[in-house]
């Protein structure tokens, strides 16, 4: 519910939840406090000053008194907090739909073998680079993905070159980025990602059994063994750029949170992302069988995160990458730019995707639902397609119009509105509206939300945030106990 209310008159617009034994605010910029239930009804009678000044103060430091507001504090706050256009910077290319994995979920309906017509032809990656070179973006990330795009290798690495070069010439940095299982990773491909320096992200659903039995392969290989094989090759890279891992939860790793978490420690990795299922692909098919409810998902995640939690009290370190972007966002001036979590997001303005047959998607969740045969968030094809009229596109206009805080009912007067976003591609999958938040992703979002602000209140969790963002704590910044 957002303030101000009646005899609140001293303090400037926020927003406030109810959690536990505490009352989160929240302001427009996304600077927060806890106060108790006795606070709180202070700031509401007009005594909280008299009552109690320290709370006060600080609220008056984080701009949520009106009379002391620093306009300039906001501004540059709000312009650190939410997306202002530059173009966009990342530019997703699906080099084939061929994969040689069944994994149970598949969100991006990838076919298991051969087949006609399922690969990026070299001559289409060829316009898709000069495509991409026309975002006015000042920098851009080229990312690969499949299928399996490592089976396409000779047009992902004709991509690379001839993308270095014009970056190189018009002095415009480009990044590169390819998700794969690893399985058909060859020492050609090593040096080559290494020597342009591609950054590799796999998936790791957990030890051998579970992930084996969610990610098969046809061959009857373990898939745990090549990728772990493979993160471990990968983490010999002189350039420092070790592959990074994720893991989609279904209902079959709902009990063995802390079993998922220890491989990735066993694995040497130090980043977890704990991942929901997305209604797309074989997971909508499969959802009687590898679903679960929104309350069973925020369970699992609060177990997994005190376990993590726990075992970097214990000196052991890793951070899970969910946390870090709200962290990032709630600890800081500043946005990580996390194309689902922006209002508004991403798709389009932030992102495009280049399908393997040509045409063009707002996003990849877009391209995964135009792949099952739902086009709704096809911005057109390739030949026709131009960023400088990409803000006509009506699927561009609809997303950002749904994505805009704002105006979404639920999220405008939501407390977590400063840290959150909606993504109108699941809205569309799971209720046919993309102008109305799917509970369900709205659920997990608050679960994890409110279980973080909950460990903000302890200052041992709370060190152990900052250090998983790389920023200084306040305890260190001002020399005295950190406060909310």
């Amino acid at each position: 519910m957002p303030g101000p209310l009646k005899g609140l008159e001293p303090y400037a617009y926020f927003r406030f939840r109810k959690l536990g034994r505490s009352v989160l605010l929240t302001n427009e910029t996304g600077e927060f406090q806890h106060v108790t239930p006795a606070q709180f009804a202070a700031m509401s009678a007009g005594k909280l000053k008299a009552l109690f000044p320290d709370t006060y103060q600080a609220l008056r430091d984080k701009n949520f008194v009106r009379s002391v507001l620093s306009k300039q504090k906001v501004a540059e706050r709000y312009a650190g907090k939410y997306f202002v256009g530059e173009g966009s910077s990342l530019h997703i290319v699906v080099l084939t739909l061929r994969c040689d994995q069944a994994c149970v979920y598949c969100h991006a309906s990838a076919q298991c073998g051969g087949g006609h017509g399922l690969d990026m032809p070299l001559e289409l990656g060829r316009r898709v680079v000069e495509k991409i070179f026309e975002s006015p973006s000042p920098t851009l990330s080229i990312e690969f993905q499949g299928g399996e795009p490592l089976l396409n290798f000779g047009v992902l690495k004709d991509i690379v070159l001839r993308a270095s070069r014009k970056a190189a010439s018009g002095q415009r940095p480009v990044s590169f980025s390819v998700v794969s299982n690893l399985a058909p990773l060859t020492d050609e491909m090593y040096r080559f990602f290494l020597k342009h320096h591609v950054q590799v992200c796999t998936s790791l659903d957990g030890p051998k059994w579970l992930h084996d039995l969610q990610r098969p392969r046809a061959d009857g290989r373990s898939s745990h063994g090549i990728v772990t094989r493979g993160l471990k090759r990968l983490a010999t890279r002189k350039d420092g750029r070790n592959a990074s891992s994720l893991l989609t939860v279904t209902r079959r790793s709902l009990p063995y949170y802390r079993e998922i978490v220890d491989e990735y420690v066993k694995q040497g990795m130090t980043v977890i992302h704990l991942r929901p299922l997305n209604p797309l692909g074989a997971a909508k098919k499969k959802t009687g069988s590898i679903g679960y409810s929104a309350e069973a998902f925020v369970k699992f995640y609060r177990q997994a995160l005190d376990h993590i939690l726990s075992l970097n009290r214990q000196g052991r370190f890793l951070s899970e990458r969910t946390a870090v972007i709200y962290l990032t966002k709630i600890l800081t001036s500043t946005d990580p730019r996390y194309l689902d979590l922006r209002s508004p997001c991403g798709a389009g303005i932030g992102q495009v995707v280049y399908n393997h047959d040509g045409d063009v998607y707002t996003c990849d969740e877009g391209r995964m639902l135009g792949t099952a045969g739902d086009p709704a968030f096809r911005i057109g094809p390739l030949a026709s397609f131009s960023f400088k009229t990409l803000g006509d596109s009506p699927v561009v206009k609809a997303c950002c119009t749904a994505s805009c805080l704002e105006v979404v009912p639920g999220c405008s007067e939501c407390a977590y509105k400063p840290y959150c976003g909606v993504c109108p591609v699941l809205n569309h999958a799971i209720g046919g509206n993309v102008f109305r938040s799917a509970s369900f992703v709205c659920e997990i979002k608050k679960g994890i939300l409110d279980h973080l602000f909950a460990r903000l209140e302890d200052p041992r969790d709370r060190k152990i945030f900052y250090r998983w963002i790389n920023a200084p704590s306040e305890e260190a910044k001002d020399g005295k106990q950190e406060k909310g």
